[in-house]
């Protein structure tokens, strides 16, 4: 993506943010959107990401004159002795949620140095973070503002994230004084969520960084809005004793590159609407056994798909997919394992429903394109994400799946795209469209996002100004 044409806004005081956003790329392209925001409004943004990230994230800034990237190097990881947990599961293997969020811990400790050393550099007004636990205290020694912007959902904060979580031993409970809803979730769920207490020894688990990162922050934001999520965002910050500001749900940049030929090709041979759009991120994998129910499921609905997915263990398709699947759908189904342009599969006329792992950025993005979303959430946020989209919001249908172990079927993969694909008009069918043609709407309300933003940039400066009074 190429720089902006149009003229930056410079009718505000002109702010120098600093912007670190947790590790992993999902967590840093809306720290992206929000950048591209203040640059426009005229803001100075400094954006401390690893250097490996920081040729990902140079095509999406729309600004690069105001926003400086700022590398940041990642040591050698330690020997494997000592990232093994002491209080954690024996089944503990490198590709469990709490190993990758322990690597991911560890990485965000050993960057402390060289983003304190960036800050007194750079000397902002405000640093906006995440789940770096270590940044209030090391801003405000530099008399600088600490911004907490949270990225995934007020729904997954609430549940799992305050400080009435911190003795929760049943998370099929949501915390005391949580707002009525339909939010809860299954036996095997809330097993997997109490990774996020779970720290090996000489860390901080992911619930006590985020605690404190929240409660030490001068200001929390959250990426949402009150016609989504308001009674959870309500009860964070009574939780954390401050107001929550909603930034509004902050949609991607449109792309400007075509669709792979490729691609567009094989869709443009299907009527508006009828194909669906399979994916689950870049860190989903499913086992062998979870595939062929899946692509089984597919392949009884009748529908068309495409199906982007990663294969297990290193398997090759032929390893993986069900024996014949790929023949037998060969004229209406389509598997492939690496990148694709999402965004712009997702918005192609032919696509019109979304089976996904239900993270919160791509729900957005599919809502926005007008797919209809069939959820099939694996980890962690996904759940309570799942949960907000097909109990509270009822924008979705989630693939019905066994309470205590979290298996799900052929049979049930094939209702759950044949209820939003097929049976349109059943009491489901119906009910889930217009409602997700509201979210629509709402989310591509110019006007609505604009205040959201207007109102963050005005918080923002309150900070700051209220700070040099204070001074003077």
């Amino acid at each position: 993506m190429h720089a902006a044409t149009e003229h930056c806004d410079s009718s505000r005081v002109a702010l120098h943010i600093a912007m670190f956003p947790w590790l992993p790329f999902g967590h840093i392209n809306p720290f992206i959107q929000l950048s591209n925001q203040l640059a426009f409004h005229g803001f100075t943004v400094s954006f401390l990401a690893t250097r490996d990230n920081i040729p990902k994230i140079k095509p999406f800034l729309r600004f690069p004159g105001r926003i400086q990237l700022v590398p940041l190097d990642l040591p050698p990881p330690p020997p494997p002795t000592t990232q093994i947990p002491t209080r954690i599961d024996s089944d503990f293997n490198p590709d469990s949620p709490v190993f990758k969020l322990t690597q991911l811990l560890m990485a965000t400790d050993s960057l402390q140095d060289q983003v304190e050393a960036a800050l007194s550099q750079l000397n902002p007004d405000i640093v906006v973070y995440e789940f770096a636990h270590y940044i209030p205290s090391m801003a405000h020694a530099l008399g600088i503002k600490a911004v907490f912007y949270c990225v995934t959902s007020a729904t997954a904060v609430a549940y799992h994230l305050v400080p009435a979580c911190s003795n929760q031993k049943d998370l099929t409970q949501p915390p005391p004084g949580f707002p009525p809803t339909g939010v809860a979730l299954q036996a095997h769920e809330a097993r997997q969520l109490l990774f996020a207490f779970m720290a090996p020894d000489g860390l901080l688990s992911l619930h006590q960084r985020v605690v404190m990162a929240m409660k030490d922050a001068d200001m929390i934001v959250l990426k949402t809005c009150a016609e989504m999520e308001s009674k959870y965002c309500d009860y964070i910050s009574e939780q954390y004793k401050k107001p929550v500001v909603m930034a509004g749900p902050s949609l991607n940049e449109p792309q400007t590159d075509p669709l792979d030929e490729r691609w567009a090709g094989w869709l443009d041979r299907f009527s508006v609407g009828s194909v669906l759009f399979c994916s689950f991120g870049s860190d989903g994998i499913l086992s062998k056994e979870e595939l062929r129910e899946l692509l089984l499921g597919l392949e009884e609905s009748g529908v068309p798909f495409m199906a982007v997915l990663k294969y297990p263990n290193g398997m090759t398709e032929s390893e993986a997919l069900p024996e014949g699947l790929v023949e037998r759908v060969k004229q209406r189904g389509l598997i492939h394992s690496g990148w694709v342009q999402q965004q712009l599969i997702l918005e192609h006329k032919a696509v019109g429903g979304y089976l996904c792992h239900a993270g919160f950025g791509s729900l957005a993005e599919a809502v926005a394109s007008g797919c209809q979303l069939v959820l099939l959430p694996q980890k962690g946020d996904q759940f309570l994400n799942a949960r907000l989209m097909s109990k509270d919001l009822k924008v979705g249908v989630e693939v019905e799946r066994r309470d205590e172990d979290g298996w799900f079927t052929k049979e049930s993969v094939r209702e759950a795209v044949r209820t939003v694909m097929v049976d349109k008009e059943g009491p489901v069918g119906k009910e889930v469209r217009a409602n997700h043609c509201r979210l629509k709407e709402l989310l591509l309300n110019k006007e609505l996002n604009n205040s959201y933003v207007d109102q963050l940039l005005q918080k923002m400066e309150n900070l700051v100004v209220i700070n040099e009074f204070k001074k003077a």
